[in-house]
């Protein structure tokens, strides 16, 4: 993977640390743990990203990239997804970084990784793989994939100031999720992304900022959060489950 270097307010946690701004500081200190489903995931995203990289197919990859038949279908369906999008330019697990997106200084880090993104003329898309089967993502007002949006506008400004973006689609391709479409997309336009930075996005930076941030447990915050074991609310929520089933 291009990018392995871990930020606070990054990409991949938007929804959680938006939603419950106290994960921010409850997480700092906690190693990552990782686990079978993520190495799982994170070789899937390594295939698929040494494919669209090299031209080549998965049969071509190297024997230590290769997966189980379940798992390279699905890569396939993400790289038959993203060859035929590569438009005028394309980016490939592309690092974008959303400060010059903001309307004040707020933090020193806000950066994620985009699986896929390419332009053609004035229409933007942004793909992102997701390999997990369990939990359905819709790309309609997905947090991490409006971040993403926000941060390749933000790299378009610098390497393409010419270029007016008009369109934008964001596509969520969860391919081994049998409760959901392999490739789901919606369409949004720019003054979506600058909504989402004004009304969303800089609200909830500054609200984990504060000295004592909002908690907000829940089963799609506390599932991925780091500190979900050491966190009183986390606690307190799952005791209350099980007190009033």
């Amino acid at each position: 993977m291009t990018m392995t270097k871990h930020c606070e307010f990054g990409g991949s946690g938007a929804k959680r640390w938006l939603t419950c701004p106290a994960s921010i500081t409850m997480s700092r200190g906690i190693k990552r743990e990782s686990s079978p489903y993520a190495e799982e995931g994170t070789k899937a995203h390594a295939l698929g990203e040494w494919c669209l990289k090299h031209g080549k197919q998965i049969a071509e990859a190297p024997e230590a990239m290769r997966m189980d038949e379940e798992s390279e279908a699905a890569v396939q369906i993400y790289l038959d997804k993203a060859r035929p999008s590569f438009g005028d330019r394309h980016w490939i697990e592309a690092s974008v970084n959303l400060l010059p997106m903001l309307s004040e200084p707020l933090v020193d880090q806000l950066f994620g990784t985009v699986d896929f993104a390419s332009v053609k003329g004035n229409h933007l898309l942004i793909a992102d793989y997701k390999h997990g089967k369990g939990v359905p993502v819709p790309p309609e007002g997905n947090d991490q994939m409006l971040f993403y949006a926000a941060g390749m506008m933000a790299l378009l400004r610098e390497k393409e100031p010419g270029r007016a973006i008009r369109k934008i689609t964001l596509a969520v391709i969860q391919p081994r999720c049998s409760d959901v479409d392999p490739v789901q997309s919606v369409e949004i336009v720019p003054e979506t992304i600058y909504r989402w930075i004004k009304m969303r996005l800089e609200p909830g930076i500054r609200a984990a900022l504060l000295s004592a941030p909002t908690f907000a447990p829940s089963a799609d915050n506390c599932r991925f959060c780091p500190a979900h074991g050491k966190c009183k609310a986390a606690e307190a929520r799952r005791w209350m489950r099980c007190s009033h089933p």
